[in-house]
């Protein structure tokens, strides 16, 4: 009886263990919401767009999304309200 209890709480440990080194070792990533457009500014040839789901960068010349940017990459928060582009400076 001891035997069966001491090689269940070990399988169930190794469960655990197995399971949580599974999570850490997947790359996560981060899906929001950037249909809601609040703002828009000029940066560097870039359209930048605020939105519900951080700041999205349009690049008119080729027509394509190059980068967003939310909260995991700095901002204080993913709902983006204004922005303010200053020459020579970042946005």
């Amino acid at each position: 009886m001891k035997k069966k209890l001491v090689y269940s709480i070990m399988l169930c440990a190794l469960i655990l263990f197995c399971g949580q080194a599974v999570l850490l070792a997947q790359e996560w990533k981060q899906f929001t919401n950037t249909s809601h457009m609040r703002d828009m500014a000029m940066h560097e040839g870039k359209l930048a767009i605020a939105t519900w789901g951080g700041v999205e960068f349009y690049n008119i010349a080729t027509g394509t999304f190059d980068q967003k940017f939310i909260k995991h990459d700095g901002l204080s928060g993913n709902n983006v309200i204004a922005l303010a582009s200053l020459e020579g400076r970042e946005l």
